[in-house]
Formats: structure tokens, C-alpha cells, sequence
């Protein structure tokens, strides 16, 4: 209620990034719930929904994003590539590169769990190729840890141990920056 008092336009952004959080706890049912809320919200906001300025671009990039994560942590891996594919003109456009990366790292994990591996391993490269995927460290941590366990799956243990390796630097990275 006291988001709909102090926010009322962007409603719908206040349960997208909520998704992240109910993932995290594994309340599944919970991010799908406030994904679908979320774009429902975004569709009942005719100029933004209909728009076609950055702000309209934003909105559906944020929105469909997390749809994605939500269908994904659901299991439902085709509609979440679906929407993290829906996400990446928006992201690309206003170069939301951290949402462009999370929808790679999505797509790679719906083809992983669907035993599709060359193509999760072309779309979790995409996000290794980009050139934030430094300064994001915990994209590309989730990237090579996907690399990890696809090549695991395949039974290519020395390419899985190589992933695993880089994850533990990465892990060891991003621990020394919060110190």
C-alpha cells in the first residue's frame, strides 16, 4: 500500500526487482506472482506501455528481465527465454548492459537445463564477450559457474575444472572488494 501512495507510476518496477529477492529465497511462486503484477502494471500504463521513448525502453527491458527470471526459476525455460529475448533490444538500446547480461546468462541456463549445451554455451559467452562483464563481477561469476556445470554435464571434466577455477578467483575477487 505505501508503495502505491508514493510511487503510483512506477508500481510496476517496485515488483519487477522484487522477483530478484524472491528467487534468492527460492519463493518461486511468489516471483512469478510479482513478475506477472509487474507487467500487468507496465501494460495498465497506457503511454509508458505504448511509448517509445527510454523511459517506455527501460520499463519493458527491466520488466521482461525479470518475467524471465521468474518463468526461470520456475522451470518454465521457454517462456523465460521468451522474455529475457524481449529484454535484450530494450537493454541493447539504452545500454543496460548488467540486464543484457542477465538475460545471456538466463537463455545459457534455460538451454543448460534443457541438455541444449552448444546453445548455452554460445549465449554464456555472450556475456563473458561483454565488456562490462568485468566491473560486473557477479554476472560473469554466474557465467563461468554455468560453463562449469554444462561442461560437467558433458563430462569434460578438465574445461569443468578450468570454469570452477576462474569461479573461485572471481569469488575470492569479490570478497576482497567488500572488505
Amino acid at each position: 500500500q505505501m508503495m502505491k501512495q508514493y510511487i503510483p507510476d512506477e508500481l510496476f518496477s517496485g515488483y519487477a526487482v522484487i522477483v530478484d529477492a524472491y528467487v534468492g529465497l527460492h519463493k518461486y511462486d511468489s516471483a512469478l506472482i510479482c513478475a506477472k503484477k509487474s507487467l500487468e502494471l507496465l501494460k495498465a500504463n497506457n503511454a509508458l506501455y505504448n511509448g517509445t521513448g527510454d523511459n517506455t525502453k527501460y520499463a519493458k527491458s527491466q520488466v521482461y528481465v525479470y518475467l524471465g527470471e521468474a518463468f526461470e526459476a520456475n522451470g518454465a525455460y521457454d517462456s523465460a527465454q521468451y522474455y529475457y529475448r524481449l529484454s535484450i533490444p530494450f537493454s541493447d538500446y539504452l545500454n543496460l548492459k548488467i540486464y543484457k547480461m542477465n538475460a545471456y546468462n538466463g537463455i545459457s541456463k534455460s538451454f543448460k537445463e534443457k541438455n541444449n549445451f552448444d546453445s548455452a554455451i554460445w549465449y554464456v559467452n555472450k556475456v563473458l564477450q561483454e565488456k562490462l562483464s568485468n566491473s560486473y563481477p557477479a554476472g560473469k561469476l554466474k557465467a563461468v559457474n554455468l560453463l562449469a556445470d554444462i561442461y560437467e554435464a558433458q563430462n569434460n571434466t578438465d574445461s569443468s575444472l578450468k570454469y570452477l577455477r576462474i569461479a573461485v578467483n572471481l569469488k575470492d575477487s569479490i570478497y576482497n572488494r567488500e572488505k
